[in-house]
């Protein structure tokens, strides 16, 4: 934009130039055509003197044929003389309403270049506005999920610990809640991710079939709630290990599969991933979540991807949502290079599917014996917790217990550093945000010592950028709190 600035503005100082030129020759012109003039004047008057002052002196007959001859010349000078001063007169014309144009087009440009400076600094201020709400809910979402990761996480252990029969429904109910609401708070992240241009696609290795096989756990509460028989249906040629964005494809497929067990009342949803596609070094998945449910008429089809847009008012009140998981599933397979499609009739169910293409990572080969000979079991384990909020002490700490690991509690980097400087341990789990010296300063701190330990990190806040300086500071994974417990033991595994 600033180019084409500078070249406007050269443009009219040419015009600006050549209407200078034009004048200065006319005023040239001008003067010329003024001094013919009065030599022709002149001129005329000495013909005068020449014919009268001869027929005063001398009273002599005036040569009539020569008077006229001479009367003639002047009259064809006077003629050629007014001809062109209706030349100048047009060339002044003309550069006068060359200099009114250059001028208006002068006027014109300023305002352009004016209204285009309120534009950019509109940008940057929409641009700053933006970047604001962007840290705020990223503040925001940590300041929520951690409360919640704890709510979350003591409800699963008191499910786990067989309370009553009435006491379990009060539990239940408790960790649908709070797991619907951590649903919301992921979606509404989502959407401001993307609506600011910061969604990227991680391509990290991942386990498709374990990924499946948690949200289905995470969502069994859900299932169990209306009363639906979930199936699931694995392509057997699918590898262990591909490579993608987990997160995001996690996301998509909570949505798809939550969705169908809420528009869902005592029926079935069939989860299906069957393979396309297969080379080498890739492969092309179907996946299709079906369900029996209330179904989508014809005529909402294409409005229900939309954010904050529902099958109708009704099925708002009724079931409850915020009509953005759909709009987030669309945006990320769009980001992905997919597109989700629906078949579904009104009262007679839906079928949401997509087609995705992952790689193979060829460096996890290992059959499932080898795997199992390479894990080490947890019972026994000496762990190291770096956390400095109490309520996560306690939930990792019984977490780990249940599994006989012995577990060691700190509060802080340095405590940490401390710690492992003096005592043995076989593995640390490390929370991200820590007042003074974060996980990542803390971790890189230890790998100065120790650059064997396993570090799991531990965090609140799901984020590309997190992950990829989870990568950068030393930390061999990481977990999303609120986790599955499942998931949990397998990570512990996966790096040890």
């Amino acid at each position: 934009m600033c180019v084409r600035i500078k070249q406007f503005a050269l443009f009219f100082l040419l015009l600006l130039f050549f209407s200078v030129q034009i004048v200065a020759q006319n005023k040239v012109i001008n003067e010329n055509s003024l001094l013919g003039k009065s030599f022709v004047q002149v001129d005329f008057k000495h013909c005068l003197d020449d014919l009268i002052l001869p027929f005063i002196k001398s009273s002599a007959i005036l040569d009539h044929s020569k008077i006229r001859k001479r009367i003639n010349t002047s009259k064809m000078l006077e003629s050629h003389d007014s001809k062109q001063l209706t030349n100048i007169e047009k060339l002044q014309l003309m550069s006068v309403v060359f200099l009114i144009l250059v001028i208006l087009l002068l006027c014109i440009g300023y305002v352009l270049i004016k209204k285009q400076h309120k534009l950019i600094r509109a940008k940057k201020e929409a641009e700053t506005a933006l970047q604001s709400k962007t840290d705020f809910l990223s503040v925001i979402s940590h300041e929520l999920r951690t409360p919640l990761h704890a709510v979350i996480g003591i409800t699963g252990l008191l499910i786990n610990e067989q309370p009553r029969e009435d006491q379990m429904d009060y539990l239940r109910n408790l960790k649908f809640s709070s797991d619907h609401l951590m649903a919301l708070i992921n979606d509404v992240l989502e959407i401001n991710k993307m609506d600011a241009n910061k969604a990227e696609i991680a391509q990290l290795s991942f386990d498709l079939k374990q990924l499946v096989t948690n949200l289905i756990e995470a969502l069994s509460l859900s299932k169990m709630k209306n009363g639906n028989t979930l199936h699931l249906n694995l392509d057997k040629a699918i590898p262990k290990y591909l490579i993608g964005d987990e997160l995001k494809i996690s996301q998509v497929l909570f949505n798809l599969i939550g969705n169908a067990l809420k528009f869902t009342k005592n029926g079935n949803v069939w989860v299906k991933i069957s393979t396309v596609k297969s080379t080498e070094t890739s492969m092309s998945l179907h996946f299709s979540v079906k369900d029996d449910g209330i179904g989508v008429s014809r005529a909402r089809q294409k409005q229900i991807f939309e954010d904050f847009t529902q099958e109708s008012m009704l099925v708002s009140k009724q079931y409850g949502g915020t009509g953005l998981g759909l709009s987030i599933v669309k945006k990320i397979l769009r980001l992905m290079g997919s597109d989700i499609k629906i078949k579904s009739k009104k009262n007679k169910g839906a079928t949401f599917y997509f087609d995705l293409s992952l790689d193979k990572d060829s460096s996890f080969n290992l059959s499932e014996a080898k795997e199992k000979e390479s894990f080490k079991a947890l019972n026994g384990l000496k762990a190291l917790i770096v956390d400095d909020d109490t309520i996560n002490q306690l939930l990792i700490q019984k977490i780990l217990e249940d599994k006989q690991v012995d577990c060691t509690i700190c509060s802080s980097g340095l405590e940490a550093i401390h710690q492992l400087k003096t005592m043995e341990f076989d593995i640390v789990f490390m929370d991200i945000n820590m007042p003074n010296m974060n996980g990542y300063q803390t971790a890189m701190h230890i790998r100065g010592f120790n650059a064997t330990i396993p570090i799991i990190a531990l965090t609140a806040v799901k984020s590309d950028e997190i992950c990829e300086r989870v990568m950068s500071s030393g930390i061999n994974d990481y977990i999303f709190k609120p986790f599955v417990h499942e998931e949990f033991y397998q990570k512990i595994k996966n790096v040890l």
